[in-house]
């Protein structure tokens, strides 16, 4: 069965590459979705090896609609599988408990989709979305208290090969939690501080920027760094001319630096600097 799957996704791949249409020395923003480019050009950039020689443009992305009833109903599924419904039942710890390795690779699959960016952009946009998700991770963390608290009384009883899975899974379902609470919702907040005041609620491009930026001040605040006092963050945007001629003059109001300077209040001392070089931001922390 396996082997028919595979098969059924290689014959897919060789018949999409077949009827794709094939462009030469062209930009992939200039062909159509799902074509094959052979020598790609590329603004600013020089690719060598493979990637100067073919690139290929995937298809349009097909947008789906975010569902956190999915989410809750997992959980409902993952609680009435816990260590006390597995024993009383006589249900196998391998093949039952938490519902199993697959089940929980899916939710676990599912929820990093979350830090995609449509799906990132609806979340970041509704205030509904963000208190389900919400209650998605206190369900999530009383199912992991209570699973923890059986585990520590039943340790001395349980042979090995359950003691190993009952622990790793566990452990993934903490993961979950913290991909939501941690990498999700506790970054929204700190995303809004970097993103400048303009009128009018803010394009998918635009939060997806200050995400990304955002990732970069979490992993600099976390990670050992040499030399804290000398480290900075850069940004280079590549902007069509029109749009740079939108740009104020000495002001700069698109990319309003003094959200960094707020972000990290308390922590530096020293001023914001701006050099543009012709459009690239540096900040010293």
């Amino acid at each position: 069965m396996k082997f028919k799957s595979i098969l059924k996704k290689l014959l897919v791949s060789i018949y999409s590459c077949l009827s794709s249409a094939v462009y030469f020395g062209r930009h992939p923003s200039l062909v159509p979705h799902g074509s094959i480019i052979f020598f790609p050009c590329s603004f600013g950039s020089l690719c060598c090896g493979l990637a100067g020689i073919l690139a290929f443009k995937s298809g349009k992305a097909v947008k789906k609609k975010l569902d956190i009833d999915v989410l809750h109903e997992l959980v409902s599924r993952i609680r009435s599988t816990g260590f006390d419904a597995c024993y009383q039942k006589g249900l196998g710890i391998q093949e039952n408990y938490l519902g199993g390795d697959n089940q929980l690779a899916s939710f676990l699959k599912t929820v990093r989709k979350l830090k995609t960016k449509g799906f990132f952009n609806e979340i970041f946009c509704d205030s509904d979305v963000q208190k389900s998700l919400a209650t998605v991770t206190q369900g999530l963390a009383t199912v992991i208290e209570k699973e923890k608290r059986r585990f520590t009384e039943e340790m001395g009883r349980l042979d090995a090969g359950d003691l190993h899975i009952v622990s790793s899974r566990i452990e993934r379902l903490m993961d979950i939690r913290w991909c939501i609470s941690s990498e999700i919702l506790a970054n929204l907040n700190k995303i809004r501080g970097l993103i400048p005041q303009i009128p009018g609620p803010c394009s998918p491009e635009t939060i997806w920027v200050f995400k990304e930026i955002n990732a970069v001040l979490n992993s600099i605040d976390r990670l050992e760094v040499r030399g804290r006092d000398s480290a900075g963050l850069s940004l280079m945007l590549m902007l069509s001319q029109d749009e740079f001629n939108l740009i104020p003059v000495g002001k700069l109001q698109l990319l309003n630096l003094l959200a960094f300077y707020r972000f990290f209040r308390g922590k530096i001392d020293s001023p914001v600097k701006l050099f543009q070089l012709p459009f690239i931001f540096s900040v010293p922390f």
